[in-house]
């Protein structure tokens, strides 16, 4: 039986949240580096449809922030390529790991956790990498 529309929006809903959602690891942007996707015209191209995510209506439904904040970066050809080398993927590895600490910091965040994902979502990242 084949499916209907609806269930092939929500198969390519879900697929593209898991992907995007990917993004968040630095791990997994060096891998796709590292294995030459960014290279691929038709690759860079899904990133740039996938620029969607970013706006309110769908970013409600990311779970990991920074993802959005990665996906913007990867639209410039400079992260590309740096984040093919180990050095600067363990670089933005410790900047993520260091903003999240700082934003679950109850000196912040006094009102709880819930208080933190609300401004994860509204702000997207914390600092660029150089």
């Amino acid at each position: 039986m084949e499916a209907t529309e609806d269930e092939k929006e929500i198969e390519r809903f879900e697929t593209e949240l898991e992907f995007v959602q990917c993004l968040a690891s630095p791990a997994y942007i060096h891998w796709l580096a590292q294995n030459r996707y960014f290279d691929d015209d038709s690759f860079l191209a899904y990133l740039n449809y996938l620029q969607y995510w970013r706006t309110q209506e769908y970013a409600k439904f990311i779970v990991f922030p920074h993802c959005l904040y990665f996906l913007r970066l990867l639209q410039q050809e400079s992260f590309r390529e740096a984040m093919k080398r180990n050095d600067y993927m363990l670089f933005v590895h410790q900047q993520q790991v260091g903003c999240s600490q700082l934003l679950k910091s109850s000196a912040i965040y006094p009102h709880g956790p819930h208080v933190l994902m609300i401004y994860s979502r509204a702000t997207i990242g914390c600092s660029t990498p150089p």
